[in-house]
């Protein structure tokens, strides 16, 4: 079928934390909302179809992962990224950062240093933090490219501190970086000399704009296999994160085991998350080839608006992700002041890059993953303000 990626979907009193807080966390009713990684399109067809087939039966009790739903995740990594994946292997969380948390406290001791590079997801440093570890920063490093690794600095930390773990974004959110395989090649074995365990998020891997290539950490070689744990979902790549249910993905027993010892209970995902996600990767690949073509007519759209109306800011295009990563330091304003003119002037609710550690300063996180309309209403709001400003 085809999907009407235009149509305006009314999210507001449907408890959506995008739509419905932004008082709460911006201040002001009025705001467009383009922040959080949650796109405001439809699910696909399959998807709704197989939740509303479920609903019809009367008992919603406690519910496990079938058979089906592993060989769905199997076909989809074996048909994409050429990762032969055993059942074993997948353990299921009730979302990415719940398994984050899980990996942290299983695999490191408080007053642990932790590496990451920022800018980076948020998430990972208050995980970091509010277990009792230290943030060690491999921060990125920005060229007129495209940002890069700073593999001097890795070295360096990675020699002279005992680091149990470094955790990977790849795709990178929110610089948009599809990471090369003798990128990751290196890394992975820097990592494997200092014996550090590699935790790879790779929750963006679908999301892969102008034919870019997304290399799964794991399949590097069967070394990194084992001293990798992989955090996947369907939730970003089919819009399903309100379901609160992901996977892990660890090849090596021990490691494993002592995962599911740490794991909180029957923290696992949930029915409808489980019947979501098989149904997506199982019948969603068309859907998805559908939504990257939107996603870079969006990328482009806006890139070349900020560029003809608004030439003070600057944008590169992303090799992954429906977020855009927008350089606003010509301005010369302070982060409460970029802030204040966003939200006040502009009335746009978005994500201000001090929020992705060292290096984010000056940026702003948009969220592209809606109608073209709404972008062009975001750049409208956007230059008005300037204007005034």
């Amino acid at each position: 079928m085809t999907y009407d990626f235009d149509r305006i979907i009314e999210r507001q009193g449907t408890n959506s934390t995008k739509w419905d807080r932004c008082t709460a966390l911006f201040g002001r009713e009025d705001v467009l909302p383009m922040w959080v990684a949650d796109m405001d399109f439809a699910c696909p067809e399959p998807v709704l179809r197989a939740i509303k087939e479920r609903t019809d039966h009367p008992t919603y009790g406690y519910s496990f992962p079938p058979a089906s739903l592993y060989e769905s995740i199997m076909a989809w990594y074996q048909e994409r990224y050429g990762w032969k994946l055993n059942e074993e292997w997948i353990l299921f969380t009730a979302g990415v950062v719940n398994a984050l948390y899980t990996a942290v406290e299983a695999f490191s001791e408080v007053g642990d240093q932790i590496i990451i590079q920022s800018p980076v997801y948020p998430p990972f440093f208050s995980t970091i933090r509010n277990l009792g570890r230290h943030v060690l920063n491999n921060q990125l490093l920005e060229g007129e490219n495209g940002y890069r690794m700073d593999w001097d600095d890795l070295e360096k930390k990675l020699s002279g501190h005992n680091v149990p773990l470094m955790i990977l974004c790849s795709p990178h959110n929110p610089v948009g970086r599809v990471w090369s395989k003798e990128e990751l090649s290196r890394l992975a074995q820097l990592c494997l000399d200092h014996n550090c365990l590699l935790i790879s998020d790779e929750i963006h891997c679908d999301l892969l704009l102008w034919d870019n290539q997304h290399i799964a950490t794991s399949t590097l070689s069967s070394e990194v296999e084992e001293r990798t744990i992989t955090l996947g979902a369907a939730s970003k790549t089919f819009n399903l994160a309100g379901l609160a249910t992901s996977y892990v993905i660890i090849p090596d027993d021990e490691l494993r085991k002592r995962f599911v010892r740490w794991r909180a209970g029957d923290n696992q995902g949930n029915m409808f998350g489980y019947i979501a996600m098989e149904a997506a990767y199982s019948q969603g690949g068309d859907y998805l080839k559908q939504l990257m073509s939107y996603l870079e007519g969006n990328m482009r759209f806006f890139a070349d608006s900020l560029a003809e109306r608004l030439p003070q800011l600057r944008m590169s295009l992303p090799d992954a992700t429906y977020l855009a990563w927008v350089d606003m330091r010509e301005l010369g304003l302070s982060a409460r002041q970029l802030t204040q003119l966003l939200c006040n002037e502009a009335r746009l609710g978005l994500n201000a890059g001090e929020m992705f550690g060292p290096g984010g300063e000056g940026f702003q996180r948009f969220n592209l993953g809606c109608p073209r309309r709404v972008i062009a209403e975001a750049v409208s709001r956007l230059e008005g303000a300037l204007q005034r400003f």
